[in-house]
């Protein structure tokens, strides 16, 4: 999942009101599901409410794996889908898509790519919407939830960056905390140069969330790209339960 914000706040309800009105765009009361056939890309559904705004997007890509008693490729055709969500109060935009297959519409040189792919859906959601996406800056939220006490998160390794753009990595090869670790712990002493924090894999621990989590959940962060991938079973409560501690 990629996270965006507007970057023009001002009236962003009435501004997307407005061009799904002059698009002509037709709204579904409801999500629907759908089967996906195509290898371009269709829209599913769109439904407008005052407070947000979602659409779907479905195309059929080519997932190619190699066959090693065949020694041969074997291709599959696999349904890939896209979620754009928008918060019409806070500016929010979430991309939310499932991981790129090799062989897809979306090309660059001849060539498809997953920044491709990313290009064509971030400017059908600007163009849908009426509105200028920016990056989420999420490096001083994700500090404060790695440095939290007690712990909220464990994480798996700590990225972060020095003054000097060094990037310093973390990581324990046991099921320690790498906050526990005797570097780190000297790299946070108040005279330590600054860091910020770049990116970690962590688990929530449900326990420590008041139990707005029912269970222990695994994501990983990337604050400098704004972005955050979840497990494929992550239902719509623990999706915004993390957005609301990053964002």
């Amino acid at each position: 999942m990629h996270l965006l914000r507007v970057k023009d706040q001002k009236q962003i309800a009435q501004k997307v009101d407005k061009q799904l009105k002059d698009l002509g765009v037709e709204l579904s009361n409801a999500r629907i599901l759908a089967t996906v056939k195509s290898s371009t890309p269709k829209m599913i559904y769109a439904i407008n409410t005052p407070k947000e705004f979602r659409m779907k997007w479905g195309e059929v890509q080519t997932r190619a794996t190699f066959d090693r008693k065949k020694l041969e490729v074997v291709k599959k055709s696999v349904p890939v889908i896209f979620v754009f969500v928008l918060d019409k109060v806070t500016g929010l935009a979430q991309l939310r898509y499932e991981p790129v297959e090799m062989a897809h519409s979306h090309m660059v040189n001849s060539v498809p790519t997953k920044q491709a792919y990313l290009n064509f859906y971030r400017e059908k959601c600007e163009n849908m919407t009426g509105l200028s996406f920016e990056p989420v800056e999420m490096r001083e939220r994700l500090r404060g939830r790695l440095l939290k006490q007690p712990p909220v998160v464990v994480p798996v390794t700590i990225a972060t960056v020095a003054e000097d753009q060094q990037t310093l990595v973390y990581g324990s090869k046991s099921t320690a905390d790498p906050r526990s670790l005797k570097d780190f712990k000297a790299d946070m002493q108040p005279d330590a140069q600054p860091r910020t924090f770049e990116k970690a894999p962590v688990r929530w621990q449900h326990s420590a969330t008041n139990y707005s989590l029912y269970r222990d959940l695994w994501c990983n962060i990337d604050a400098q790209e704004g972005t955050v991938r979840f497990d494929a079973d992550c239902t719509e409560g623990e999706v915004d339960y993390v957005i609301s501690q990053l964002v």
